[in-house]
């Protein structure tokens, strides 16, 4: 019975934190980005970068906007390429060595997009919720955290 007393209190306890959490999280994921990358891939890095964001983004907003039927911020905040993307080439050419010469030059390239994508989907997140509103703009409830552990309560 009263860990059952206990256990309720800890999610008003951790969402208390939470803003003060979040800066601490970016700083982490950003202290690891090296904008070096992008002049070491040089212009392959860039135009792979630009797929990533033109057909990621197209995808995921077509299917939030259209499958999901919502405002489409959240497909286009997808259009990132992650940061463990980076080690897809040593993993490729571990289990297939034909692959071993061209391992640095895709990782340079790869992190160039990484890098690329993290700096400009949040701006394309921005426009688009903004073009297209997000729930806060059109009048929509969209639960906050404290909401949202309210109703898992």
């Amino acid at each position: 019975m009263r860990i059952c007393i206990v256990l309720s209190l800890v999610p008003g306890l951790l969402l208390s934190g939470l803003p003060i959490v979040i800066p601490f999280i970016g700083f982490t994921i950003g202290a690891g980005i090296d904008l070096g990358s992008i002049f070491t891939a040089g212009l392959n890095g860039i135009i792979l970068a630009l797929f990533v964001v033109v057909i990621g983004a197209g995808f995921t907003f077509l299917a939030d906007k259209y499958v999901l039927r919502r405002p489409g911020y959240a497909g286009a905040a997808l259009a990132s390429s992650s940061g463990n993307s980076i080690a897809n080439p040593a993993v490729i050419a571990s289990i297939d060595a034909t692959y071993k010469p061209f391992v640095q030059t895709a990782t340079a390239e790869i992190a160039s997009a990484v890098v690329l994508t993290a700096i400009f989907v949040p701006f394309i997140t921005a426009f688009v919720a903004r073009k297209f509103g997000s729930g806060r703009n059109d009048g929509e409830h969209l639960p906050t955290i404290a909401e949202d552990a309210e109703v898992t309560r």
